[in-house]
């Protein structure tokens, strides 16, 4: 799969080689957040965490960053290897639909 930054994966030299090892590439959809683990899952799996524990509001910004950092470090390693395990799953989906975004759960 490549994502959409030309950017070495397009020289000729790759091109070449991609040829010649008769590899046809996948792109991967503009923008997409479909196999990105802290775009489709991360990011969510934060905010459901700190509306969970909510406290009253900080007085300052320093400590909401204080409060979003410690949020996510303290996800358990076992729940961010599953979301990275549906990578697979992930990247079987957007090759089906021919490199297009995806609807995953």
């Amino acid at each position: 799969m490549e994502d959409n930054d030309p950017v070495g994966y397009k020289s000729r030299k790759v091109e070449k080689a991609k040829k010649e090892c008769k590899i046809t590439p996948v792109s991967l959809p503009r923008y997409s957040p479909d196999l990105n683990p802290l775009d489709y899952f991360l990011w969510s799996e934060v905010e459901r965490r700190m509306a969970k524990h909510k406290t009253k509001p900080k007085k300052s910004m320093a400590a909401f960053k204080q409060r979003l950092r410690r949020t996510a470090l303290a996800i358990p390693s076992p729940v961010i290897r599953k979301a990275v395990a549906g990578m697979k799953k992930r990247a079987k989906a957007i090759y089906d639909a021919n490199s297009h975004d995806i609807a995953m759960d």
